[in-house]
């Protein structure tokens, strides 16, 4: 059952990403159609999404942008949010097996505990520039 909803959310990804196509903001141009595979709370999903040139020549994969989905990160925000509640609460083996029981892909321990490491860093360094200020961050850096 959970094969099938993984695949019927890849599918209904791929129609949004052909009405984002319609959408588009004018001066942005198709780049390139590329695959994308997600963990999520609902097993692996794999879908095609349009790179698109903007305005002002950047890059950018609006479907990424408006799922709040991070470059070569595998994980989506809803099953980050299940590892880090998981992970919490059992021991990390534990953890991977309950949020990712539906999953394709064997999802270890010490996988889990690089997604949580690897996120932890990304929301610490977050927390510290909204405290502070990026002013600051950026002058302590050219200071190193």
């Amino acid at each position: 059952m959970f094969l099938a909803l993984s695949d019927a959310f890849g599918k209904a990804l791929e129609e949004f990403d052909n009405a984002l196509l319609v959408q588009r903001e004018d001066g942005w141009r198709v780049k390139d159609k590329r695959s994308r595979s997600i963990l999520t709370e609902f097993g692996d999903v794999t879908f095609f999404r349009r790179a698109y040139t903007d305005e002002c020549g950047e890059r950018r994969i609006l479907l990424d942008e408006l799922l709040g989905l991070r470059p070569r990160k595998r994980l989506s925000p809803g099953a980050f949010e299940a590892l880090a509640y998981f992970g919490g609460e059992i021991p990390y083996a534990q953890a991977a097996k309950t949020a990712f029981r539906h999953c394709r892909t064997k999802v270890t321990a010490m996988t889990m505990l690089c997604f949580l490491f690897d996120d932890f860093i990304i929301l610490s360094y977050t927390v510290i520039v909204n405290k502070i200020g990026a002013k600051w961050i950026k002058f302590l850096l050219i200071l190193e």
